[in-house]
């Protein structure tokens, strides 16, 4: 991502009225965000680079992509993304991170059937997308229809076993299943083949919790925090394990960290099986009422 920011920082020298590369940039930005990099550092350089794209080309449909992701990801403006996403697939029907963007702008508020719908539309327009194979299985997770979930997610893996997000989404549906051994053992495979992947770690961490293994869940707490003492480590990847032992408050804390933060994994709460736990907790609802999701 770095590297490719660097490329679209030299194609703007050579040529400052290149809106495509102001839009690949802001895309390169948005994407280091909360795995790589704090939200704080990259998402406003998104944003930046989105802006100058839609100002230098209003009907380059890229531009109006990018920005919709900003709008969703960090100004929590759902109004406006949805307007983005749309103007977008007017200028470019078949432009396929529309679809995918705006599905899942769409399943974030909970509008399902709509979402799968532009998942569908991507797919046909690009059928060996491992993505958007993926983010259907995770409509149908949200959805609570784990085993087609994990049908379309075994599919998906054939067409490429290593595929981290399908296993991590996996091992989600595993966890609403009850199916904790088998939970654990898609975390484990992803940290196997990236020791980076902390999300990973606290989801597993949720899971060895709900499977009564607290001194398990514990150990990956603390390793997380250690972790977070030298680099960037998302704190919903912290939130999970408190869920997975109960412990509700701090969870809520770090849920207002991440929205002090304007972390991007905000756009979640809405939808995530695993904090269904808080749905009743003022805090959380007045949480939610903050981020703005529509109704």
């Amino acid at each position: 991502m770095l590297k490719s920011i660097e490329a679209f920082k030299q194609a703007i020298a050579i040529d400052a009225s290149y809106a495509l590369a102001y839009s690949g940039m802001a895309d390169a930005y948005f994407r280091l965000s909360n795995i790589h990099m704090p939200p704080r550092e990259v998402l406003p350089k998104a944003k930046e680079a989105a802006l100058k794209a839609v100002d230098i080309d209003d009907d380059l449909a890229e531009a109006h992509a990018s920005l919709g992701l900003v709008r969703v990801y960090y100004d929590h403006d759902w109004a406006a993304a949805e307007s983005e996403f749309k103007k977008c697939l007017v200028l470019n029907p078949d432009f396929v991170p529309a679809h995918q963007r705006y599905g899942s702008y769409l399943a974030f508020i909970g509008r399902f059937e709509q979402s799968l719908k532009h998942y569908r539309h991507a797919l046909e327009l690009d059928p060996f997308s491992l993505q958007i194979n993926m983010n259907i299985a995770t409509d149908y997770y949200l959805m609570g229809e784990n085993e087609t979930a994990i049908s379309h997610l075994e599919k998906t893996l054939e067409l490429e076993p290593d595929y981290m997000p399908t296993h991590f989404v996996m091992g989600c549906a595993y966890i609403q299943q009850g199916e904790l051994v088998k939970a654990i053992e898609e975390f484990q495979y992803i940290y196997k083949m990236d020791e980076e992947s902390y999300m990973a770690l606290g989801f597993m961490g949720y899971a060895h919790a709900l499977a009564g293994q607290m001194d398990e869940a514990r150990n990956l707490l603390d390793i997380l925090k250690d972790i977070s003492l030298r680099s960037y480590v998302s704190p919903y990847s912290i939130v999970v394990i408190y869920l997975g032992l109960g412990l509700k408050d701090e969870a809520l804390e770090l849920l207002e960290q991440l929205y002090k933060e304007k972390n991007d994994w905000l756009v979640w709460l809405k939808v995530s099986p695993e904090l269904k736990i808080l749905h009743d907790d003022m805090r959380f609802k007045d949480l939610i009422s903050r981020i703005g999701f529509p109704k």
